[in-house]
């Protein structure tokens, strides 16, 4: 039950962080961590009416955008799977980063969403 109510917690917590962060984050600059490019991709979809649902995990994030941007899928698969391997994985950063940068920019050049 106590683990239950902690995520659930921390699913809202992660819902408002990325609601405030959607209107201060400056999509154009580069991600300065593998984490930071992942909400990246969450203030995008957020600002384009597809945020991240309480209780989403990341990958079913990723697989509901996929749906959505099927342009974007690659680098959004690629971008979720180096965020997970960071966060949950307890991997470097560094190794990452460049790669997660890279994934990043190809899903903002894409466009706006639904375009």
């Amino acid at each position: 039950r106590d683990l239950l109510l902690d995520q659930l917690r921390n699913a809202f917590r992660r819902r408002q962080a990325t609601k405030a962060a959607a209107g201060m984050v400056a999509l154009t600059d580069s991600p300065a961590s593998v984490r930071e490019a992942f909400l990246y991709l969450s203030v995008l979809a957020e600002r384009e009416g597809a945020g991240r649902r309480d209780a989403e995990s990341a990958s079913d994030f990723a697989r509901r955008l996929d749906a959505l941007w099927p342009d974007a899928a690659e680098p959004v698969d690629d971008l979720t799977a180096r965020y997970l391997r960071v966060r949950y994985g307890e991997r470097p950063d560094a190794p990452e980063r460049e790669p997660a940068r890279a994934a990043w920019r190809r899903i903002w050049r894409r466009g706006s969403v639904g375009a």
